[in-house]
């Protein structure tokens, strides 16, 4: 992965059509409306766009989608922008690293945890020391999560480990709408952890228990039984051993 360099005083702003920028993919899905968008909104109708978009040579938005969003809104003809000639991966950084502010949900935290794994093909107790590139993107790793608490970071990923063993390929989807109710009703990232050890732990006891058998299955066993015992005597152990299955005993 290259290295960042940072945007230079000298870069040129310049007012572009609206209609010409593409808006960012990665900050569509990542990041939700925020409660605050009215109040944004309001802002940029008073005092205009203060500060330039950031746009790649192509005009695909780096950083300032919700701007572009509200100006469209507002029906703005130009906005002023930054023009950088980035890679797809340092695109990536730059978009990552210009969202530290931002108002974000849980869900919306979840979903930049998610995206910074990612990006990044470094794991969790990765030997980093033997390899220069490694830990280079540890770094970076590291300081795009800045944004997070250890505490968040540990509970999604957690949370990641227990959903997928549950819910299969689709279960960041299930998590986010956990997260919205969670987040409704003002409880911590810890009960939604306890909810899915619970569920885990119930999955566990079912695969390791031995199936009830069928009332046939039952009475076709008890049949090689009985005709080892008087017939006066048959009624009543029957009886006895169905009871035990909770059956009922008919005729």
């Amino acid at each position: 992965m290259s290295q960042l360099t940072p945007l230079e005083v000298t870069d040129k702003i310049e007012l572009i059509s609206v209609e010409k920028l593409i808006l960012n993919e990665l900050s569509l899905k990542t990041y939700s409306t925020p409660s605050n968008y009215e109040e944004i909104l309001e802002n940029i109708y008073q005092k205009n766009i203060i500060l330039p978009i950031l746009v790649n040579k192509d005009y695909r938005v780096i950083s300032g989608t919700l701007r572009v969003i509200i100006a469209r809104e507002l029906n703005f003809k130009v906005v002023p922008v930054l023009v950088k000639d980035l890679s797809d991966e340092d695109m990536n950084l730059y978009f990552m690293s210009s969202n530290f502010q931002r108002e974000k949900s849980l869900a919306d935290k979840y979903r930049e945890n998610n995206l910074i794994n990612s990006l990044f093909g470094v794991r969790k107790g990765s030997r980093t020391d033997l390899n220069p590139q490694l830990k280079e993107e540890k770094q970076k790793k590291d300081e795009l999560k800045k944004g997070l608490s250890t505490y968040e970071v540990n509970s999604f990923n957690r949370i990641n480990k227990l959903a997928k063993e549950q819910y299969g390929d689709n279960f960041k989807e299930v998590i986010v709408d956990e997260l919205k109710e969670l987040e409704k009703t003002n409880k911590s990232l810890n009960a939604l952890v306890g909810k899915l050890e619970k569920t885990k732990q119930k999955v566990g006891v079912k695969k390791n228990s031995k199936p009830q058998p069928t009332k046939g299955q039952v009475i076709q066993q008890l049949k090689k039984v009985l005709h080892q015992l008087p017939v006066e005597q048959h009624k009543e152990v029957l009886q006895s051993l169905l009871q035990q299955y909770d059956f009922q005993m008919v005729g």
